[in-house]
């Protein structure tokens, strides 16, 4: 679900992915996004109650590695709220929300119809 809508975005368009955590998301995404697509993963990776810190970092830099994409994104270290205030990038294509909140500012910038998402809850 998450590769195809992924692959729906346009060059010239970004996928916005708040909460990267180890980046199994992020690899799916980098993945399936066109050439001419933005990625930009966002996670502040500063609180290990949320799983943060450095070994999450260290493990997400690695997950990139191995799989190649390392080159196919850009982190920003910061939380959602944060960066979706700064934001003056590029059309957001599709906003992914894998952390724990989500801004009225991330959604102002997406175009009408724009995909988003959040994943299914595990039980």
């Amino acid at each position: 679900m998450l590769f195809d809508a992924a692959t729906k975005t346009r060059p010239g368009e970004t996928i916005v992915e708040i909460g990267s955590h180890h980046g199994r998301s992020t690899i799916v995404l980098a993945a399936a996004k066109a050439p001419g697509v933005h990625l930009l993963a966002v996670d502040p990776y500063d609180e290990a109650r949320w799983g943060g810190g450095r070994d999450a970092i260290d493990t997400f830099q690695g997950n990139l590695r191995a799989t190649g994409v390392q080159n196919d994104l850009t982190l920003a270290r910061k939380y959602g709220a944060e960066a979706g205030r700064e934001w003056t990038g590029r059309p957001v294509g599709l906003l992914f929300v894998d952390g724990p909140t989500i801004t009225r500012r991330w959604c102002l910038t997406c175009p009408r119809g724009c995909p988003i998402s959040r994943p299914t809850p595990r039980s």
